[in-house]
């Protein structure tokens, strides 16, 4: 794999992350507005939709779908993007966003943990520090560099979001696994997602008390944009960049997410930047300069 292919794979990364940026900002505001549950069944078929529509316009309407051929596998990503998805919006109705960003960005450490386990591949010392650098940056951004802000009080909560990074995680490795075509194995992940929804709400009721909630005008435009931008492209296109880049390295870069969602808010609605914002920019710059002294590689 030469350095033309890596880069591409990089460039896919940024795009994947620029993508991811406004995610947890609109997400809390769709989820106070019509529920954690709503948001999730209508993402999930947005979503399916997108990738679809996206699919077929590349492909020129013609139809592949060799990947079926390894439906438990699919089934397999499915399950898991719904317990991501669904744990993640209910948890942001539970906790502040600060709590849900921490805990949520253990992913990275676990999916290049999953990874290695994986493909039999050792993690290196630089690896090890780089993302440790990573989570330190993401922690100090967090807590607007001040630790003692975090408060464990909702400790079914925080269970929810380690999980949802765990199950997002073996989403991301399961899918550089098996090389699926991103467009249509995440339009089928994405619509059997949806799916589940019925099961879901016979056996937990309560999770819908007053039904499903159709969205306002404002919240139907806020959930197009998550569903086709974040989701649908965002995911596909950062799948496709994880197969052609060395997964630690691209770990630690998914840590700019959040900070690049401080620098957007910045341009384009004037907010303040302040120092917690900016260091850990510099300590996911030093991690990375640690993991691109090893040897490069795509896999």
């Amino acid at each position: 794999m030469g350095w033309r292919n890596l880069d591409s794979g990089y460039l896919f990364i940024f795009f994947g992350i620029l993508a991811w940026a406004s995610q947890a900002f609109v997400t809390k505001i769709m989820v106070t507005k019509i529920g954690f549950f709503s948001v999730y069944f209508f993402a999930s078929l947005f979503s399916a939709i997108t990738a679809f529509v996206f699919y077929l316009i590349l492909n020129k309407g013609r139809l592949n779908f060799n990947f079926l051929r390894r439906p438990h596998k699919i089934i397999l990503i499915s399950v898991f993007l719904t317990i991501a998805n669904f744990l993640l919006f209910r948890s942001f109705g539970l906790l502040p966003a600060t709590n849900v960003i921490i805990l949520l960005y253990i992913y990275p450490i676990i999916m290049s943990i999953i990874h290695s386990i994986m493909f039999k591949k050792r993690l290196t010392s630089r690896e090890i520090v780089g993302l440790t650098l990573g989570f330190i940056g993401i922690f100090i951004f967090a807590t607007g560099g001040n630790p003692l802000s975090i408060h464990v009080n909702n400790l079914i909560a925080d269970t929810m979001v380690i999980i949802a990074a765990f199950s997002w995680a073996l989403y991301l490795v399961i899918q550089k696994r098996y090389d699926f075509e991103e467009f249509s194995s995440n339009g089928v992940a994405f619509t059997l997602s949806s799916l589940y929804a019925l099961p879901i709400i016979l056996i937990f009721p309560s999770f819908l008390p007053h039904g499903l909630v159709l969205p306002g005008l404002n919240i139907l435009i806020l959930l197009m944009y998550f569903s086709i931008v974040t989701f649908a492209l965002g995911n596909v296109i950062y799948v496709k960049g994880l197969k052609k880049t060395k997964i630690v390295n691209t770990s630690l870069l998914t840590y700019l997410t959040p900070l690049i969602a401080v620098v957007l808010d910045f341009l384009f609605l004037g907010e303040q930047i302040f120092w917690y914002d900016l260091v850990p920019i510099g300590i996911i710059f030093i991690g990375y300069i640690l993991l691109i002294g090893n040897k490069p590689t795509h896999k």
